[in-house]
């Protein structure tokens, strides 16, 4: 080879060989370095949103106090009794005093025998069967009233009809209705 061939393929690796070296070298480090700084950033992001979520946490007191409130506040709804009958008792006399304060007249009642609630979690249903009599406002009072008063109630039946037989006397103003219904209500399955 001449000096001038030699010349050529220097000038040719020169040339050649710091292209070869940044195409295989320098851009798949650069290429590799920016997907690291991504994934850096992506990280950063997570931590902070992460560190922000931890320092917006309500304090375990405080989510433990607003439970004990809802819990004492449910366990009010419940019926309290030492046992199932005791705690039926006091479902009876809670219909019966609602029937008598919105005017309308329970004339029997009756127990039914204690279950399981549906949902468990702790909870018997008790159930009173319930006649009574009374004009339709008194009725509806007494119906809204069990549903939106203190205790957990819910009526599983309900039957209404006109009271007595065809009487020209009758006012139809304050027709009497007899009513028919189910009351269930809850307690504590070991209520003690």
């Amino acid at each position: 080879m001449t000096p001038r061939d030699w010349r050529a393929i220097a000038i040719g690796s020169a040339v050649v060989l710091p292209a070869l070296l940044v195409m295989w070298g320098v851009r798949p480090y650069v290429n590799r370095l920016k997907g690291l700084q991504r994934e850096v950033a992506t990280q950063r992001d997570l931590v902070a949103r992460e560190q922000a979520l931890i320092h917006d946490r309500p304090a375990p007191d405080s989510t433990l106090k607003a439970l004990q409130v809802h819990l004492s506040d449910m366990n009010e709804r419940l019926f309290p009794g030492g046992d199932e009958l005791g705690a039926t008792a006091a479902l009876a006399t809670y219909v019966t005093q609602l029937a008598r304060q919105h005017g309308v007249l329970v004339q029997q009642g009756e127990t039914r025998p204690p279950g399981v609630a549906a949902g468990g979690g702790g909870l018997k249903t008790i159930e009173v069967g319930v006649r009574a009599a009374g004009d339709l406002e008194g009725v509806l009072e007494w119906l809204a009233a069990l549903e939106t008063g203190p205790r957990l109630v819910e009526v599983a039946r309900l039957g209404i009809e006109r009271a007595g037989g065809a009487s020209s006397q009758r006012d139809p103003e304050r027709e009497t209705l007899a009513v028919g219904l189910v009351v269930r209500g809850y307690t504590a399955a070991g209520a003690q």
